[in-house]
């Protein structure tokens, strides 16, 4: 009965009064629930995320009402999940009761996220507190309802005055005010913004004393990089750096690379200071700026610099003379004073732009000229002459006797060599140590030593103009040393020592190339005494040339008049002339009998050289060898090329050689002859289970020529019992053997194979081998025969006498 008028009692207060009281009769809200001992229940419910509305719908049908309230029993994870707890939904998703909210006053006991695995990926977990947002929205942060700094939510990067930054943390100041300001708190400490990656990196801030760098002060602004690389500066995006400092010290521009402590790649600019205005006669100038060079203006008449005051130690000063007057700069060993370096002064050439380039050295408070234009010392030879000069006088003893102070010469004063050249090169050298004059070599051996490498120069050239009945000499020599040797001319060569010729067109009468004669009775008497001496590894000639006499070596292609004649004789060694001795046209018993040339040498016999470089000559041979009765029985040719082809001997007969027999006697053996270039090669081998493969030596592999036209040719002899072998697969390098009807027999052979020499090219020269097989002649092989017959020699020779 009393459920029955609670029920109508609330049926009757909700009709009079819009509110309902559970427990209370003075509802203070349209549901009061009063009491001190119960709570109020909602319902309990298992959510399955944050964002979903189910398992809760609306009784009315259509979306959850928002503010619907439950209560969570279920704990699901992940970035929606939910834990035990009350829930309201508001209209996008349940939001917990129990959340904690960032205080206005400040939160403690916050749960602070880990170091997430993957930076900008990773999520913050359910129980870790942090400010941000958990859906994909931006983090924005403003004061007076104005956005001042927002976080993106797909990148991370932040934009302080930006909504959009492009970068991780974007800046963007508005006006003429500071984007980004790092002090330090006092100004006895040093601050600074570190830029790069974790071990590589930049500073830049302001310095105290010692910090940054060690000679760094006060004040000081500083940037510097703290590993092995370079400090780069430019303007240019994504181009090459304008500036490059190195952790040596060096500092490039325009170059990456910079090899000395300022390296420039390009032009560098000096920038003039204001025109200097000099008086005529001396000046003392004072700079009064802070450049490379000045124009000197307004003297009326001829002027001079004595003294540079304001310098700075190491600058670099140029001074234009642009008053049209001649310019005098003084050699002025004074304090802010100039040295000139020749310790006179120097005066300009001429009025018009000569200049002067001067250095200032802080040690010696001076300035030093380094170089000048249009100016010369008082001291100096000058290229358009000089007067008034000291003639020194003759010297007491030549060689030895030094020269005056007061006298004008040109040379040296030291122990140096006198150097004189044009273009930059060395002409002319007197050797301090002895006087010795070289022209064309810097270590002159004589008096005058003169050379050349010109090909076909001329060393000296000497030559007497006069033109006129008289005798003129172009060079005269003269020696006077007795007793002992006194040469008039010593020549030496390494081709020839001497040249002679003569041009006698315009002269009817007879001419001579070279001309000697001797003079006296006494002693030996030699036309002309040639010898070569010295220990070279090959040294050629030592002849001795006289006419009419007992016994006579010529000077001419065969000697007359004596019981003995040679044509030309010549020993490498007088004491020792087996060494190396030469005799052609022999014809006297006593001599050489019936040899027509007899050569000898330690290594060498006969050496001869036929000009490869001829390309109108077809064949040559260096040495052609023949027996001859009017035919040509045997003939050979050595070391020649003939119809393209080299060859190491060619002509008639056979290759033989000598061999002893059981008796000692010689016998005659000849070598085997094919109609083609060959090379063959023996060796050994074994079958093994019926099978063998033989390589063949590299070397001949790399001179036989192999192919379908060339094939390699292989003879096998076995040295056992099987069923018989066949050779296949046969290359330059080598071949297979295989045992027939698939036999397994493991037997020894021996084998010979034999190839078609391969080209070979040689000293630019292309001999074709492979295709030599019975190589036709093109034409008959025969010498031009002569004898002695048909040699005149003119024994009427005329001698000129000199006066």
């Amino acid at each position: 009965m009393r459920n029955f008028t609670l029920f109508v009692l609330l049926l009757t207060s909700t009709a009079f009064f819009g509110q309902v009281g559970v427990n209370t009769t003075t509802p203070n809200a349209m549901l009061d629930v009063n009491s001190t001992t119960n709570g109020f229940l909602v319902p309990r419910v298992a959510l399955t995320a944050n964002n979903v509305e189910a398992p809760i719908i609306n009784p009315q049908g259509g979306a959850l009402a928002i503010s619907t309230l439950v209560y969570n029993t279920a704990t699901v994870t992940g970035t929606n999940g939910v834990t035990p707890g009350y829930y309201y939904w508001s209209g996008t998703q349940w939001v917990t009761f129990g959340a904690r909210n960032w205080d206005l006053s400040g939160n403690s006991g916050i749960a602070t996220p880990v170091i997430p695995v993957t930076y900008g990926t990773t999520t913050i977990g359910a129980a870790e507190n942090f400010l941000g947002t958990t859906d994909a929205n931006d983090l924005v942060f403003g004061t007076n309802n104005i956005e001042r700094m927002r976080i993106r939510q797909t990148n991370g990067f932040v934009g302080i005055g930006r909504a959009n930054p492009a970068t991780r943390l974007d800046i963007l100041s508005p006006g003429n005010t500071i984007g980004l300001q790092i002090l330090s708190g006092t100004n006895t400490q040093y601050t600074y913004l570190t830029l790069g990656r974790a071990t590589e990196y930049a500073q830049i801030g302001a310095a105290t004393t010692g910090t940054f760098f060690t000679d760094a002060i006060d004040g000081d602004m500083a940037v510097k990089n703290f590993n092995s690389g370079k400090l780069l500066l430019g303007a240019n995006f994504f181009g090459n750096s304008a500036v490059s400092i190195a952790n040596t010290g060096n500092v490039g521009v325009n170059t990456y690379t910079a090899n000395s402590k300022l390296d420039v790649n390009g032009d560098l600019s000096l920038r003039e200071g204001a025109a200097i205005a000099v008086i005529s006669g001396a000046n003392a100038l004072t700079l009064t700026g802070e450049f490379s060079h000045y124009r000197l203006t307004g003297a009326a008449a001829a002027f001079s610099i004595n003294s540079i005051a304001n310098g700075d130690n190491g600058q670099m000063l140029t001074l234009i003379n642009a008053t049209g007057r001649s310019m005098t700069i003084i050699n002025n060993n004074v304090a802010n004073g100039i040295l000139t370096g020749t310790g006179a002064n120097l005066v300009s050439t001429s009025v018009n732009n000569s200049s002067v380039n001067l250095l200032y050295n802080a040690t010696l408070a001076r300035w030093v000229v380094t170089s000048n234009s249009g100016m010369f010392s008082s001291n100096e030879w000058h290229t358009n002459g000089n007067a008034a000069l000291n003639d020194p006088v003759v010297p007491v003893t030549y060689g030895t006797s030094t020269i005056g102070a007061a006298e004008n010469w040109a040379g040296t004063t030291d122990a140096n060599d006198f150097v004189i050249g044009t273009n930059n090169i060395e002409r002319l050298r007197v050797k301090q140590t002895n006087g010795f004059t070289g022209v064309g070599t810097a270590s002159p051996t004589a008096r005058f030593h003169a050379a050349t490498l010109i090909p076909g120069g001329t060393t000296i050239y000497g030559e007497n103009t006069f033109i006129g009945n008289a005798d003129g000499v172009g060079v005269f020599g003269r020696a006077q040393n007795n007793p002992g040797y006194g040469y008039g001319g010593f020549l030496q060569g390494n081709y020839m020592s001497l040249y002679a010729t003569t041009n006698a067109t315009t002269y009817a009468g007879t001419a001579y190339g070279l001309y000697c004669t001797v003079n006296g009775s006494a002693g030996a008497r030699y036309g002309s005494y040639l010898a070569v001496t010295g220990t070279a590894a090959l040294n050629y000639g030592n002849a001795n040339f006289s006419v009419n006499g007992a016994t006579n070596v010529g000077s001419l292609s065969s000697a007359y008049g004596g019981s003995v004649n040679v044509g030309v004789q010549a020993f490498a060694n007088l004491i020792q002339p087996n060494l190396g001795w030469f005799s052609l046209g022999a014809t006297v018993a006593t001599v050489n009998s019936g040899k027509g040339i007899e050569a000898g040498g330690q290594n060498i016999g006969i050496e001869a050289r036929a000009n490869a470089d001829n390309a109108n000559i077809l064949d040559k041979m260096p040495g052609l060898f023949y027996v001859s009765n009017g035919g040509f029985p045997a003939i050979a040719a050595v070391g020649s090329i003939i119809d393209n082809v080299t060859y190491k001997i060619f002509g008639f007969g056979v290759v033989s050689t000598i061999v002893r027999d059981t008796n000692e006697k010689d016998r005659i053996m000849v070598a085997p002859e094919a109609p083609e270039a060959l090379f063959q090669d023996y060796g050994t081998g074994t079958l093994v289970n019926g099978y063998a493969k033989i390589t063949i030596d590299p070397i001949l592999a790399k001179n036989i020529r192999v192919d379908e036209t060339h094939p390699l040719k292989v003879f096998v002899q076995l040295e056992g019992d099987c069923k018989g072998v066949y050779v296949f697969n046969k290359t330059s390098s080598g071949f297979e053997v295989k045992e027939l009807q698939n036999g397994t027999s493991s037997v020894a052979f021996t084998y010979q194979v034999v190839g078609v020499r391969a080209d070979e090219e040689r000293g630019g020269h292309l001999s074709k081998y492979s295709e030599m097989r019975f190589k036709p002649m093109n034409r008959e092989l025969r010498p031009i025969e002569r004898d002695e017959k048909s040699i005149r020699v003119d024994t009427d020779v005329r001698k000129p006498q000199l006066n």
